[in-house]
């Protein structure tokens, strides 16, 4: 071929890497991520005080309205307990 004719080849552009990531993409994974942490932790936290409610406040709270008869309690309040309101 003449020198007219030829043709140089084209540099092909440098690949970058398939595994390098923007900058927004690594902020936005890692905020996506830790927003997830805090409301797996909230959800912990509510699963936990709703089970305290449901079990243990109506255990403690009962006893504490309710007074106890005892041989000492004269008679007109052991009839009076029976309109005690929980």
């Amino acid at each position: 071929m003449s020198p007219l004719v030829q043709r140089t080849r084209a540099v092909s552009a440098r690949r970058t890497d398939p595994t390098d990531q923007h900058w927004t993409m690594l902020m936005f994974e890692s905020l996506s991520g830790g927003v997830l942490a805090v409301g797996i932790g909230l959800v912990a936290v509510l699963v936990v005080v709703g089970v305290y409610l449901l079990i243990v406040w109506p255990l403690t709270t009962r006893t504490a309205t309710r007074p106890i008869p005892t041989a000492r309690t004269p008679p007109d309040r052991l009839s009076n307990m029976s309109m005690v309101q929980c």
